[in-house]
């Protein structure tokens, strides 16, 4: 019978947690490999928000004010001295300068309800605020969530515009549809990419002509003496959806969504869009 080591366990050590995205990433911890996962990693991944740590409390220790703590897994929030610690430990393994913690709190832990401070390690030059025997870890859970999510924003979806549907639910907020894929609804000063004015801090021109667009029903009309600036505002609205569609891990097609037809003056959309049924002008 073969077992797979990491399924016994729910708690891993950074160092532990470097192995396990190492191997489920599928990445060599050859010192030669300049992409290789390192402590310093993970640790910055936490800082950063993306990774929820937690201290593995063991049986006899007291918190700050000499009370018992329940010994196992506790939450870490990522504040005051906890922060400063890992920000301290970070810098160590990253090889960049750091002051020591001599002075420092102890840190925060919680379980539940339950919130405790942790009394400090006070030893000249390398003291510390997650209290003797305490062990700074990860949840395996935790790193598993961590590799869906880059494994899904890393999936690249070829797509058509045919496939693609821009729905308008107010003048504000838009919401597309890419093939079976849905996307969350956008707010236009959220969106960026090119529809926000951000000097103005007001929708730009592009916005506008989209959602002209999507009230007209995906065609647009234009005399002679204005087809060079309404050609502006379609080659602005290019940029900016295919840069939507990139940013959301989608790889659209190269033709032009919004080409000019000649013979009935008039940009058409290639894709569909419309205004929808809760749509207020």
């Amino acid at each position: 019978m073969t077992f797979d080591k990491w399924e016994l366990k729910d708690f891993l050590t950074i160092n532990h947690a470097v192995d396990y995205l190492s191997e489920k990433g599928g990445q060599s911890q050859d010192l030669m490999n300049r992409n290789r996962v390192r402590g310093a990693d993970v640790l910055r991944l936490a800082l950063d928000g993306r990774l929820p740590l937690v201290v593995d409390v063991p049986t006899g220790t007291e918190d700050s004010e000499g009370r018992s703590i329940e010994a196992g897994l506790w939450d870490l929030p990522i504040e005051q001295a906890a922060k400063q610690q890992i920000e301290y430990e970070w810098r160590l393994r990253d090889g960049s300068y750091s002051r020591n913690t001599d002075g420092i709190e102890g840190a925060w832990v919680e379980r539940g309800k339950d919130r405790r401070q942790l009394e400090p390690v006070r030893v000249f030059g390398s003291s510390s605020a997650f209290g003797r025997g305490c062990i700074l870890g990860v949840r395996k859970e935790a790193l598993d969530a961590l590799l869906s999510q880059e494994t899904a924003s890393n999936t690249v979806i070829e797509a058509e515009w045919r496939d693609v549907t821009i729905t308008f639910l107010s003048e504000h907020k838009m919401q597309m549809k890419v093939g079976e894929a849905t996307l969350p609804p956008q707010v236009c000063e959220e969106l960026q990419n090119g529809f926000w004015n951000k000097h103005a801090k007001k929708e730009a021109k592009s916005w506008e002509t989209l959602r002209s667009l999507a009230e007209q029903g995906g065609t647009i009309p234009t005399e002679f003496t204005e087809r060079k600036i309404i050609e502006t505002r379609m080659a602005e609205i290019r940029r900016n959806l295919r840069a939507y569609l990139a940013d959301q891990g989608i790889k659209i097609s190269d033709a032009n969504p919004l080409p000019y037809n000649k013979h009935t003056r008039a940009y058409t959309a290639t894709f569909s869009i419309e205004v929808g049924a809760t749509y207020c002008e």
